[in-house]
């Protein structure tokens, strides 16, 4: 079937499961865009967990797992884990409950395929999808192909495992050779980032012209994020005489440190901790915003950024981004064209850029009007999720082929 593949008029769009950990998690809200954007297929979402009310606004069904099984003890955790994977099976999958649940669900809403998000999530359901046939694809983000890595047994798994998934979806292109090395077969592996909606996220009708620059962070407070070079830099600018001021959106661990350096660095008063904020209201921020960052760095647990979701928002917005040259993000900014890229961790570096920013209005405005066009052509999630219904309905054919061969073998 052609990438462009479709399913004839007179069929009914195949039923796909599309799994996630948690439903309403607010720095997972692409997943609730993605599945509302497919196109030719029936989608339900299957989860472990939601986070408030998400199952009853969700725009697609939900079915909930519902794990009861007590846990074992460690050592017999991982001697039935090694077990699992030395017979070729996922020691992701769970009590027998789980395994019987999840075949439940995917009988129930009559799955064609299931699309799980990160993979230990793919991990986990393998085993019942494949009693029942169900090919799955695995939908890699960021640590489930990095620091995630460091465990034995999903090192273990994932290589055991990786040839039985139908395909495999990467949000950035470093993401690929990961895969190879743990055998994964190259023509299964689809490049499709998560992207914004660039009719929504669309820059203000006036764009902000005041004597201090507003710069803005959208991300949870921990230590991968860089928010505290950030705050550095922002007192680096002022110590050089260029004024400007922060908002930091969102919540985490780091929220009590992040204040306290704001406080000791002479810069608490131009440092806006927000909160959690709806789509709605970060939308509000980033149009009132002049430029936003995305300072992410390494933190030694081998971590990589995948993506960086709130990089497309911001420049849908007709926002400049100043990133760090790390995982995903090089793949959105044009450095010098859409934004400005710096070495992940280097203080001096992201001065320089905030310093370059707050003080040229003109600059700003080159920067975010390209870096809006580069948005809409390549990162807008309406097409991405098209592209991801293509692969996932290539998939569907992909597999009924294979069944129907070995049907008549």
């Amino acid at each position: 079937m052609s990438p462009n593949a479709t399913i004839p008029s007179n069929a009914q769009p195949p039923r796909v499961c599309i799994v996630m950990r948690d439903l309403g998690q607010p720095s997972e809200v692409w997943m609730l865009r993605q599945a509302r954007l497919l196109r030719g297929v029936q989608p339900t979402i299957v989860c472990w967990n939601v986070v408030g009310d998400a199952d009853r606004t969700a725009p697609v069904p939900v079915e909930r797992v519902h794990t009861p099984a007590a846990p074992m003890p460690d050592r017999w955790r991982r001697a039935r884990a090694l077990a699992r994977t030395l017979t070729g099976s996922s020691p992701f999958e769970g009590a027998r409950s789980e395994r019987a649940a999840l075949r439940a669900i995917f009988e129930r809403t009559g799955a064609s395929a299931a699309l799980a998000h990160f993979g230990a999530a793919a991990l986990r359901i393998l085993p019942a999808a494949r009693d029942l046939g169900v090919p799955v694809i695995a939908h890699f983000h960021g640590l489930d192909v990095s620091s995630q890595l460091r465990d034995r047994w999903y090192r273990i798994a994932l290589r055991r495992n990786i040839r039985r998934f139908a395909g495999m979806v990467i949000v950035g292109e470093h993401q690929r050779q990961v895969l190879l090395a743990y055998g994964a077969d190259p023509s299964r592996i689809r490049l499709i980032p998560c992207g914004a909606p660039t009719n929504v996220f669309t820059p203000a009708p006036e764009p902000p012209r005041r004597s201090d620059p507003v710069g803005i962070i959208v991300a949870r407070l921990i230590p991968t994020k860089g928010h505290d070079a950030a705050i550095h830099a922002l007192a680096g600018a002022a110590e050089r005489g260029v004024l400007a001021c922060l908002r930091i959106v969102g919540d985490g661990p780091l929220a009590g440190m992040l204040k306290d350096l704001a406080s000791r660095l002479g810069v608490a008063s131009r440092v806006e901790f927000m909160g959690v904020r709806t789509p709605e209201e970060v939308l509000a921020q980033l149009r009132d915003a002049d430029f936003a960052l995305q300072p992410s760095c390494p933190d030694g647990s081998g971590w990589v950024e995948g993506f960086g979701v709130a990089v497309t928002e911001a420049a849908a917005c007709g926002l400049p981004v100043i990133g760090t040259r790390f995982g995903g993000i090089p793949d959105q900014i044009v450095d010098g064209r859409t934004g400005l890229l710096v070495p992940p961790g280097d203080t001096a570096a992201l001065t320089d850029a905030i310093a370059l920013l707050a003080s040229d209005h003109e600059l700003r405005l080159r920067l975010g009007a390209a870096a809006r066009e580069r948005a809409v052509e390549h990162f807008d999630s309406a097409i991405l999720a098209g592209r991801l219904s293509e692969f996932i309905l290539e998939t569907v054919h992909h597999a009924s082929g294979a069944h129907a061969n070995n049907a008549h073998a």
